[in-house]
């Protein structure tokens, strides 16, 4: 069955934008011209990079402008994100999920220059894509959303496998096939695929390179810190601390003190 789901193709626009990004010396008049010729996407380019979410202390006014202020990597990724967008909403309207997604990158890039040795631009699509699976599959079920409310507790490892119970696929599968499909980075594939086994991977319990484990290790915390933003924990208990993060913590040499605080320094900053 999950050979036959719809797993939508990556558009021309992108793979154009693909091959000129990726060049030693990318052209920023061509990648300029290239949005531009759609305003749809040009619009959307905008409306994203001015949104509160991104956090950018200027207005963008042009593609041009988004480029400079966002480097190549960062505006691809959200080009990839608004087209996502644009494929995956025909089935109704996910601005909550994008919305998170947006602001799990956010916090990705930042943890990533925060505490060091981790690219910010692929930590960036990973927050971005880490959940891409999710609208994939609401796309080809049409009572996703109602399992996704009856597993909102679950953990990652118990939702993939109520996941694969029901539908015979789970949404880190189908979003590592899209992000394959995409031609996103291996890095960001690869993470997407290991989330469910992010326990065993720090526990050593499967062999992952340092490289994806210190993205995933990033990815971990970003959500949590989000969760921790969105629900508010910290009204109710300042020092709440998710176990299962020790040994996260552990691989990335951070003291759970040191991390209490860099979280509540992120959640007051996205509250205000």
């Amino acid at each position: 069955m999950a050979d036959a789901l719809i797993i939508p193709a990556c558009p021309e626009v992108l793979l154009q934008l693909a091959e000129e990004i990726q060049k030693p010396e990318p052209d920023i008049q061509v990648i300029s011209e290239l949005v531009n010729r759609d305003i749809g996407l040009y619009s959307a380019l905008l409306a994203t990079v001015n949104s509160p979410v991104l956090g950018l202390s200027q207005q963008v006014e042009s593609t041009h402008q988004a480029i400079m202020v966002l480097g190549y990597q960062k505006t691809f990724t959200l080009l990839q994100s608004i087209i996502m967008r644009n494929n995956l909403e025909k089935h109704g309207r996910l601005d909550r999920f994008w919305d998170t997604a947006t602001e799990v990158a956010g916090l990705c890039s930042r943890l990533a220059r925060e505490l060091g040795s981790i690219n910010q631009e692929k930590a960036y699509s990973i927050g971005m894509m880490h959940d891409i699976g999710i609208p994939v599959m609401m796309t080809n079920f049409g009572n996703y959303r109602d399992f996704l409310r009856d597993v909102s507790s679950f953990d990652l490892r118990d939702i993939a496998q109520r996941e694969v119970e029901h539908y015979g696929v789970d949404h880190f599968t189908l979003g590592y096939r899209l992000a394959k499909e995409w031609h996103l980075p291996v890095a960001v594939n690869k993470t997407i695929l290991l989330q469910p086994l992010f326990e065993k991977a720090f526990h050593g319990d499967i062999q992952v390179h340092d490289g994806l484990l210190g993205y995933l290790a990033i990815l971990m915390l970003a959500k949590d810190i989000s969760a921790e933003y969105r629900h508010f924990w910290r009204l109710d208990s300042p020092e709440h601390f998710p176990e299962y993060l020790v040994p996260v913590l552990e691989f990335l040499e951070l003291e759970k003190m040191d991390y209490l605080d860099l979280k509540e320094k992120l959640v007051d900053e996205l509250q205000s």
